[in-house]
């Protein structure tokens, strides 16, 4: 019996299928980088209880998504969007690349000087 039915809510196997789809693409809370769909923790189930109780009151998964990021803000996705003010947090892993190439390369292929 799955947590949905304990708590009253009867979804059709489609609903149940978009449930566990937005579950794969939100990110849980409390948990370090696992989505709903994997987090055991109790705050995951409370979030799939409200994700399938939305989707039997009718929301479509854009909706849900939508409450969700204006709740919670861009973390809850597990692919957060790129937004002017998230391109210095996308780009970071890039910049720190070419900042360690420009301080490693002068130390590892500098020439010995001549006496």
């Amino acid at each position: 019996m799955t947590f949905a039915a304990l708590a009253g809510i009867t979804l059709s196997a489609e609903q149940e299928q978009r449930a566990q789809a937005l579950f794969g693409t939100l990110h849980c809370m409390v948990c370090n980088g696992q989505s709903l769909a994997e987090s055991n923790a109790m705050l995951a189930a409370d979030m799939r209880q409200l994700v399938r109780e939305r989707i039997a009151d009718g929301q479509s998964d854009d909706e849900i998504t939508t409450f969700l990021v204006e709740r919670y803000g861009d973390g809850i996705l597990l692919e957060p969007p790129v937004k002017p003010y998230t391109y210095l947090l996308w780009a970071s892993p890039f910049l720190l690349m070419l900042i360690a190439v420009a301080v490693a390369w002068p130390l590892l292929f500098r020439r010995e000087s001549s006496k």
